[in-house]
């Protein structure tokens, strides 16, 4: 199947969170035949959360606006989820057809294809062996997407590397994941009150560091091998 990819511009949380939810609408409105994968990043520091959570009850909204970091819902699940300048999210909306069957089959899919593109750049990358617990440090009601690594999601030396949530509609499905280039911002560690985040990034897996428009060209091309 063909694959229209984007690499977009960094854009606010409102506006990528907008411009996914309008590329899934289109896809559940016509009779897609391609895969449209875009690659975009942020121009502030961000919070999105899963669909089904509630951002006042998980996070001080008056201190994120004093932080000056953006707050936005995805239509995707999943816990919350921080962004920040220069890091990597994707968004990936296809028949349903198109990939297999299921959740969780079709997560692995595109997490195989992002292991492989990873790499090939010489970062040890590999699917997550088994779902972790939450820390005792994290309350449940603040489930933080990269706190820990579900099955299907890719992980570098232990520590989660691409963190993946999916919808699904009559005829399509969507896909958001964000891959961290670079360490959290200390902003975060203050809105959160955490001491420190246990995920890993591009700069510490691979010793060196990528624009996100530069690797996304590296993924692409694998899911357009792929394809």
């Amino acid at each position: 199947m063909n694959i229209e990819l984007e690499i977009d511009a960094p854009q606010t949380a409102a506006v990528n969170m907008q411009k996914d939810a309008a590329i899934f609408s289109a896809y559940e409105a016509r009779a897609a035949d391609n895969i449209h994968l875009r690659f975009y990043s942020w121009v502030k520091p961000a919070v999105t959360f899963g669909y089904a959570q509630k951002s006042e009850k998980i996070i001080d909204l008056e201190k994120a606006k004093t932080l000056s970091v953006e707050i936005a819902q995805r239509i995707t699940g999943g816990g919350l989820v921080l962004h920040q300048p220069n890091e990597l999210t994707y968004s990936l909306a296809a028949p349903l057809a198109a990939l297999p069957a299921g959740i969780i089959p079709s997560c692995n899919l595109i997490s195989e294809i992002f292991i492989k593109a990873l790499r090939k750049i010489g970062i040890a990358a590999e699917l997550a062996s088994r779902a972790e617990r939450l820390p005792q440090t994290i309350r449940p009601e603040r489930d933080i997407c990269f706190a820990r690594p579900v099955k299907y999601e890719v992980v570098c030396g232990g520590k989660k590397l691409l963190g993946s949530a999916q919808k699904r509609g009559r005829y399509s499905l969507l896909q958001q994941g964000s891959l961290a280039l670079e360490p959290p911002l200390p902003v975060f560690a203050e809105l959160l009150e955490l001491d420190k985040l246990n995920q890993t990034n591009i700069q510490e897996c691979a010793g060196r560091e990528y624009a996100y428009t530069e690797l996304a060209e590296i993924i692409g091309r694998e899911f357009k091998a792929a394809s």
